[in-house]
């Protein structure tokens, strides 16, 4: 939750239901980012976000997500996936003439 207060005296007050903002290790606040960036491994991977993330970088891992929590998740294809295209947080896999495969990263909801 944000609160704030106006020019005009009234309070806004922002409640979100994911979060939005982290610390980094020097402990600046920053907001969440989930644009996937290309790292040196061929994978992408989010600008900023509350778990370590990573798409695509060849064979056939789609996706991997490990959370602070010591929990993680793989998602793997069938066959050799295709560089994605990658527009924002959303990598998309053409795995054949017909059937795109889109990753997109979003903020978990309760």
């Amino acid at each position: 939750m944000q609160v704030l207060v106006n020019p005009d005296g009234t309070v806004t007050r922002e409640s979100f239901s994911s979060v939005v903002r982290m610390q980094d290790d020097a402990g600046v606040w920053k907001d969440v980012d989930y644009t996937l960036v290309k790292g040196p491994d061929g994978s992408y991977a989010p600008k900023w976000a509350p778990a370590q993330v990573s798409v695509g970088g060849g064979g056939h891992e789609v996706a991997s997500v490990d959370f602070a929590d010591g929990g993680s998740a793989r998602i793997t294809w069938p066959e050799e996936l295709p560089e994605p295209t990658v527009e924002g947080g959303v990598a998309t896999f053409e795995v054949s003439d017909s059937v795109d495969l889109l990753v997109a990263l979003t903020a978990r909801v309760w």
